[in-house]
């Protein structure tokens, strides 16, 4: 489903890759080969750095003869860029896909919503806010945007790592300064559920048990608390 942005391209790298352009998702054949796909993936990672012609040519077809490999990359950035922006006049410059030595890189534009970048914006955004409701808001719209880890699709791309790493963490973080903001107003039932969340994800993370003892402590349910200080102590 798109998400109800005004931006005319919109880009979901939470879960699996999706790209709408004008409110219609961008169909499977349109890419024309997997590896344009790819290439969106590795560029949007690691913006706004280039990445070397001969590193995406290692990532994306590895053992292949150079030559022959640098000019099937040219045509997978042209369909790349075609499928961006299918009104772009032939040979005339991307607005989002740039030529920059030594390779290609991926440009922020206001055309363009990444749902990566604005979660990122928006927790950033609630961390320099004092007010508590803003800081509320802001954080549930960023930990709503949060549906699945980084380009989950690819557990196993070293190049997607570290970046899904990051972000997964300022998810938690985000989480948990959501938990405490209800915590604080009385609302032990929400500040529960989302500490909850992290444990999901990660039931190694001690932090998150102590938030969630002291919740379930505030609240009144003590054997509960001693519950999750048993569970925690089992698991670590």
């Amino acid at each position: 489903r798109a998400p109800h942005i005004s931006s005319p391209i919109r880009i979901v790298t939470f879960g699996t890759l999706h790209v709408w352009r004008d409110g219609e998702e961008v169909d499977e054949s349109a890419w024309r080969t997997r590896q344009a796909r790819q290439l969106l993936k590795v560029l949007v990672t690691e913006r706004p750095r280039p990445v070397a012609t001969d590193r995406l040519i290692d990532l994306l077809w590895p053992g292949s003869n150079l030559d022959s490999a640098a000019t099937t990359l040219r045509s997978a950035i042209n369909a790349l860029r075609n499928v961006l922006e299918p009104e772009r006049p032939n040979r005339a410059p991307s607005r989002y896909i740039h030529t920059q030595s030594p390779g290609y890189a991926y440009r922020s534009h206001p055309d363009i919503w990444l749902d990566a970048e604005v979660f990122e914006g928006l927790v950033r955004q609630a961390e320099r806010t004092t007010a508590p409701d803003e800081k509320q808001r802001l954080l549930d719209e960023a930990t709503a945007l949060y549906t699945d880890d980084y380009l989950i699709s690819d557990p196993y791309a070293d190049w997607a790592k570290s970046e899904r790493e990051r972000l997964r963490e300022l998810y938690f973080h985000g989480l948990l300064t959501l938990a405490d903001l209800y915590g604080k107003a009385g609302n032990y039932t929400d500040a529960i559920s989302l500490v909850r969340r992290i444990l999901t994800r990660d039931e190694v993370r001690e932090n998150a048990y102590q938030a969630l003892m002291r919740y379930q402590a505030e609240s009144g349910d003590s054997a509960a608390a001693l519950l999750t200080y048993e569970r925690c102590r089992t698991i670590l």
